[in-house]
């Protein structure tokens, strides 16, 4: 099964159609390696293992794939002692939740179709890793505050660190000499930081780093 031999007989193609029924990443990337085997033993093996799969559709008994993602770079980055973000972290439990649901659909029908029952030795059962992720996120995956004893409370700190500088900002917009530089007697939000829309004409007089401009020049975020 030399190179030339794959071309003649449009592997690619056949690999570009199973890969195009794959149900997440990881399927579609297996089948664009897939290749021929000359080991009879092996061929046969899986020849057997379609038939069952084919089987088992035929019954009805199709496969939970739903919910799965590729969670490799996630996987290394957090073996690396790395901080998965909220977002990756859903998205891991809900891989781990459709893995636990694929073990137990081979589980099953292991019996009927001894093949596919066999491969469920390399799946895995993550339940007790799926509850403690769960247990820190919210149905949107943020992070909760119970999370942990030190986040709570730095969260709490937070909260009242952003009222003191709130209060700060509304006894600004009560001076007068700073409500005549203002275009707006508002504060508002550049990313992160809070800023006050200085005129153009007054900047001179606030003493500011300028986070952003308006589009006309006009104001100043500051």
């Amino acid at each position: 099964m030399d190179t030339h031999t794959l071309e003649l007989l449009d592997f690619d193609k056949v690999r570009t159609l199973v890969a195009a029924r794959a149900a997440c990443s990881l399927g579609k990337t297996a089948a664009h390696r897939i290749e021929p085997s000359v080991d009879r033993g092996e061929i046969q093996n899986r020849l057997a293992l379609t038939s069952e799969m084919v089987e088992a559709l035929g019954a009805g008994l199709r496969p939970p794939f739903g919910g799965l993602h590729d969670v490799r770079h996630h996987v290394r980055r957090a073996q690396k002692g790395g901080v998965l973000e909220p977002e990756e972290l859903a998205e891991t439990v809900e891989t781990l939740r459709a893995i636990g649901n694929l073990d137990q659909w081979i589980d099953r029908i292991g019996g009927q179709f001894p093949r596919l029952g066999g491969l469920r030795q390399g799946i895995g059962e993550f339940s007790g890793l799926v509850v403690a992720i769960e247990g820190c996120l919210d149905d949107r995956g943020k992070v909760l505050d119970t999370a942990s004893r030190r986040l709570s409370a730095l969260r709490r700190e937070a909260g009242r660190v952003q009222e003191r500088i709130q209060e700060t900002l509304r006894r600004m917009l009560r001076s007068p000499d700073i409500r005549r530089a203002l275009r707006f007697h508002n504060f508002t939000m550049v990313g992160h930081h809070y800023v006050l829309p200085v005129a153009k004409d007054h900047r001179s007089e606030i003493q500011a780093l300028v986070l952003r401009t308006s589009a006309s020049n006009e104001t100043m975020y500051v």
